[in-house]
Parts: structure tokens; C-alpha cells; sequence
């Protein structure tokens, strides 16, 4: 296998740091009694259309769930990650939307947190 470009090898260093930093692994612990999907691949018909996706890792226990979104952004602080996590607020919707059609958990029951491994930080979405 050829080795990794350098993009790839970045993003490898940055999601290991984050595994390292206590304050990002908290939240990345699988609930007791639930499971774990880690790069899920979704199809699925909604509002009449296709829409195909990968959440990168979703926790889910019988009455709620926590989807993790990794972002390997170049934000350089909290101010910039913020403003960028709103970027991201229609794709999160839309992740929202398609956990609850695939678990039948209400929408209002389903957290999503942003994680930028640049700065090891997690943003509520």
C-alpha cells in the first residue's frame, strides 16, 4: 500500500490528539446499553428525495442519541470554530432528520457535537 498523503497523514495526527485530550474522548463513550456506528453509510428517500451520507460515528441508547461530526478545518480559535460550526448547522439538521427517520427517536432527543481536531475542541450543534 502506497503511504498516506500529507493531508491524510495531518488528519490522522489531529484526530489521535483529540483521542489524547480527556476533555474530547468524554463525550466519544459509547452509552451503557447502547451502540456504536462508526462510519454509517445512509440512504435514504426524505421530503421526496434521495439523500445519501456518512455519519462519522453516532451513539445511540434507547431514548437518545449523540452524533459526532469530526471536522479537520483550519480554524485557528474558538471564535472562528463557532462561526464555522454554523456553517455546518444544515448538514447537522439533516444528519438530525435522517438519525431519527433510521431510529425512530424524536428529533428533540438527538444532540450532535461538532469536534474541530485542529484546536481539540467540541462545539454543540
Amino acid at each position: 500500500y502506497p503511504d498516506p498523503s500529507d493531508w491524510q497523514r495531518d488528519a490522522w495526527k489531529q484526530v489521535h490528539a483529540c483521542l489524547d485530550d480527556p476533555a474530547v474522548r468524554e463525550p466519544l463513550q459509547t452509552p451503557a446499553g447502547g451502540s456504536l456506528w462508526r462510519e454509517k453509510r445512509f440512504e435514504v428517500i426524505l421530503d421526496g428525495e434521495w439523500v445519501t451520507g456518512t455519519f462519522d460515528r453516532v451513539m445511540v441508547a434507547a431514548d437518545r442519541a449523540l452524533i459526532v461530526d469530526f471536522k479537520t478545518d483550519s480554524v485557528v480559535d474558538e471564535a472562528a470554530a463557532r462561526g464555522r460550526a454554523e456553517g455546518y448547522r444544515p448538514q447537522i439538521e439533516l444528519y438530525r432528520r435522517v438519525l431519527s427517520m433510521l431510529t425512530g427517536l424524536d428529533p428533540s432527543s438527538i444532540q450532535a457535537v461538532l469536534i474541530f481536531t485542529r484546536l481539540r475542541m467540541l462545539v454543540s450543534a
